[in-house]
């Protein structure tokens, strides 16, 4: 998954922190499409292998 790097948000720490096999900070911010502009947020890639509990 990629979503927003927002480590100070409850989602963050009941879903992601504790059920994630793996997970990526991407340095800098992202650009979509050709835009001029990046996302006004950092971005991380969340891996899950496998149900977790």
């Amino acid at each position: 998954m990629l979503i927003p790097a927002r480590t100070d948000t409850r989602y963050f720490h009941d879903f992601i922190y504790h059920q994630a096999t793996e997970i990526r900070f991407i340095k800098g911010r992202l650009k979509f499409g050709g835009q001029n502009n990046p996302a006004p947020f950092p971005s991380m890639v969340v891996v899950f292998k496998g149900y977790n509990k």
